[in-house]
């Protein structure tokens, strides 16, 4: 079944479960490698911690962007899960009821972990966390990187350390500014990760592993280092930087140099009739450049917003040019006639894969830009009021 929709012992776990998830876990966006693999045979085996429960795994391939759901019943305290993926995958057991509870804080217990082909041990006798004892490179990474870690965030237990922690939170007149010596002094948790990472990176530039935590370095960080993840993606191998994923990091570079007062980026995609409409066929014209698809959500329910805004301002030098996301062409048409979208409209039905969207770094939907009569980025990701504001601004209702 394929549906498209996380454990005082414990804290000292907790920063190895952070790093464990930082493999692979939670990939925002959402989009996930496209490049054609083989599927092979992969097998699961668990010391549970309980018996007689429904046990559910659901995970996701790299290379895939579908979740994949499967079930079991735990017996003697132990249970497999076998199937076929096409590469690495992140994955989640739950133990619950009924699939609608299979949420993090919402089943019984809960854990994460990553797997890819052949066998992959787990020991999950401890609800609270699960523990790789065995499997393929990804289980023999994850091993060696928990020996390598507890090391490594050794620091943060030091009798030094918390003593200094403890100070900076009583203290808070001065509180920043220790916590800020002590990220100079000790480095942060997250950078010690990536720091990690950045050291297998160097020396396996040739492995989908590699592309992986580039992306956890990205998506993963409220503020990416883009100066210390510029140059390991340069480092991979020209493979790899091909792939659908890799494509993406490279899209994510360039989203973040597309700030206001960049350039647009010009593309052509055909609508409805196969004509290819250019960004540069509105040049002179003040255009919103929107990504969207049928199947978003918040596309959909912004829809109307872009209406009255197209209503109000299209005879006064505005133009709206909708890039799609679908991959189905009913389902694209369907919904910009039910939603009453009458500004170009145009798709390669690729899906997530659109050279536009890809162009410019899109990871997520809704996204828009802004472009001036001179062809420079004025504004970005305007939304309901935001939007009106933006063209009252600019073309003086």
């Amino acid at each position: 079944m394929k549906l498209k929709m996380y454990s005082q012992d414990y804290k000292n776990n907790m920063r190895k479960l952070l790093f464990l998830l930082s493999l692979g876990f939670l990939f925002s966006l959402h989009f996930a490698f496209g490049q054609e693999m083989a599927m092979k045979k992969f097998s699961i085996k668990v010391q549970a911690p309980e018996n007689n429960s429904k046990v559910f795994l659901i995970y996701r391939s790299f290379e895939g962007n579908e979740l994949m759901v499967d079930s079991t019943l735990i017996k003697n305290n132990s249970f497999v899960f076998e199937g076929k993926t096409s590469g690495y995958c992140y994955g989640g057991l739950y133990i619950a009821k009924s699939l609608n509870e299979a949420k993090p804080f919402q089943a019984k217990h809960y854990g994460f972990f990553n797997f890819g082909y052949g066998e992959t041990k787990l020991d999950w006798r401890n609800p609270k966390i699960i523990q790789v004892t065995g499997g393929d490179e990804m289980a023999k990474y994850q091993i060696a990187s928990s020996a390598l870690l507890d090391k490594r965030l050794a620091i943060f237990n030091s009798p030094a350390y918390r003593a200094q922690q403890q100070q900076a939170d009583s203290l808070r007149a001065i509180a920043d500014s220790l916590r800020a010596d002590l990220d100079q002094q000790y480095g942060t948790k997250y950078e010690i990760i990536d720091d990690a990472h950045a050291e297998y990176i160097r020396k396996n530039p040739n492995t989908a592993l590699s592309l992986h935590f580039i992306e956890a370095m990205i998506f993963q960080r409220q503020a990416p280092r883009w100066k210390v993840i510029t140059p390991l993606f340069n480092m991979l191998s020209d493979s790899l930087k091909n792939t659908f994923r890799g494509k993406v990091i490279a899209g994510s570079m360039v989203n973040e140099s597309l700030a206001p007062g960049a350039k647009y980026i010009d593309f052509g995609q055909p609508d409805k009739d196969g004509k290819i409409i250019k960004v540069s066929d509105f040049k002179g014209k003040y255009v919103l450049i929107d990504f969207w698809a049928s199947w978003c959500g918040p596309c959909r329910a912004e829809n109307p917003n872009l209406v009255k805004a197209y209503q109000a301002y299209k005879g006064k030098g505005f133009e709206i040019i909708g890039i799609s996301l679908d991959d189905n062409r009913q389902k694209w048409l369907d919904a910009v006639a039910a939603d009453g979208l009458t500004w170009p409209q145009v798709s390669d039905l690729n899906g997530i894969k659109n050279e536009a969207a890809m162009s410019y770094g899109v990871t997520s939907i809704p996204e828009n830009y802004l472009i001036s009569p001179e062809g420079i980025i004025i504004d970005k990701n305007l939304r309901g009021a935001r939007l009106e504001q933006a063209l009252q601004k600019y073309l003086k209702k």
